[in-house]
């Protein structure tokens, strides 16, 4: 299926399999501009291959926003979380040629604990080269369009990492 939308919008498209820890990606037209040929398997459900050709600004406010949209959705019913994806609008790395991404991610298949087996992720051209700083990040019902707040899903970010995973970190930067 991730294939077919491809054909049809030139986009990319990545599927990521978390528990294989494996990614595939399907490149469209728009995927040359990423360095990207035809289909590829990596080994990572991560897809570090694209992340290195953007922002790395963009990028880490973009896995921010991931992480929102993790916790936020943990805490909706099975049969909703479907309904809802993020959106976000990247810059490209290279500095002369800037050109502008629009990222979505949508999680689609989840684990009885709650943890995300299957992603998508899409990334196709953006037709607003209006200059803003930040990534325009949002979390949206794609099914009624409307935007979630971000009074709705900060609250969870408290739970983001635990007080030793925290401790872990500062002691990783130090």
């Amino acid at each position: 299926m991730a294939a077919a939308y491809v054909s049809i919008e030139q986009c990319v498209a990545v599927l990521s399999d978390f528990q294989a820890d494996c990614s595939y990606i399907y490149a469209g037209n728009f995927g040359k501009l990423l360095g990207l040929l035809g289909d590829l398997f990596i080994d990572s459900a991560f897809e570090d291959c694209i992340f290195d050709k953007l922002n790395s600004e963009d990028v880490i406010e973009r896995h921010a926003l991931e992480l929102h949209f993790f916790q936020y959705l943990k805490n909706l019913p099975e049969e909703e979380y479907r309904n809802y994806s993020t959106f976000s609008r990247l810059r490209s790395s290279d500095k002369k040629n800037v050109y502008y991404i629009i990222h979505r991610t949508m999680y689609l298949k989840r684990s009885p604990n709650g943890s995300v087996l299957f992603a998508l992720c899409l990334y196709a051209a953006s037709t607003n080269s209006e200059f803003r700083k930040g990534i325009d990040g949002k979390i949206v019902n794609i099914k009624t369009g409307e935007t979630i707040s971000s009074e709705k899903y900060k609250p969870y970010t408290e739970s983001l990492l635990s007080q030793r995973e925290l401790e872990i970190l500062t002691h990783l930067a130090k």
